[in-house]
């Protein structure tokens, strides 16, 4: 077992949070991060650190700042996904205001070492939530990537869940067809997994109790 802190609390950085850690080719781990930097809550200013190791993750080498905040409030909650290419992307949050937060994706073809320009990837107004860890790649190609969408600031309007869509690597998305959700509560935090018959199943939070799942058609 180890037991290794690797991005420890201070007070210049209250809040490590909403990672994600791919292997890379060989064999190093590169682990990614949210680093809070003016205060611990949500909307405070956060951007994506990164850390790799040679050894299993016993030990770590220098903090390294991935992505600069650019959003007006911050950019927070990364996610690494291993194409079937061979390639790299990654996510991140850019969140503007308690109504805006969009996200989007990075790629790399050299392991890490240089990343894309950012490409946004949803292209609905709203706020956005997409947790860290959460899209993933279909055995046909097609990446998705799960979300919670927020289309009233005051939360009025409970969140509906529904997925983007690239059949391209990364590089173009849409939205999916249909969302799913309640009258009663937001449907939060989706998170995704290609079942062996080829559908896929999304896994809920919700304010009723009890987790909630649904199944593509």
């Amino acid at each position: 077992m180890i037991d290794t802190i690797v991005a420890p609390y201070t007070d210049d950085f209250p809040r490590n949070s909403e990672g994600d850690v791919v292997e890379l080719a060989d064999g190093r781990l590169l682990l990614v991060w949210t680093e809070f930097y003016g205060g611990w809550e949500d909307h405070d200013a956060a951007r994506i650190c990164a850390r790799t190791s040679v050894d299993g993750g016993a030990t770590w080498g220098a903090k390294r700042v991935m992505q600069e905040n650019i959003g007006r409030l911050n950019a927070m909650s990364a996610s690494l996904l291993r194409l079937s290419n061979g390639e790299l992307v990654f996510f991140f949050l850019r969140k503007d205001s308690p109504g805006e937060c969009h996200i989007v994706v990075r790629r790399s073809t050299d392991e890490g070492a240089t990343w894309s320009d950012g490409r946004q990837v949803s292209t609905l107004p709203g706020y956005h939530v997409m947790n860290n860890a959460r899209p993933i790649q279909l055995t046909s190609g097609r990446i998705l990537a799960p979300v919670a969408r927020h289309v009233e600031a005051s939360g009025s309007s409970p969140a509906r869940a529904f997925c983007y869509l690239s059949d391209d690597g990364g590089r173009m998305w849409r939205p999916g067809i249909g969302d799913t959700g309640f009258a009663d509560s937001p449907a939060q935090e989706p998170g995704l997994v290609q079942l062996a018959d080829g559908h896929v199943l999304m896994v809920i939070r919700t304010h009723l109790g009890r987790v909630y799942t649904a199944i593509s058609a």
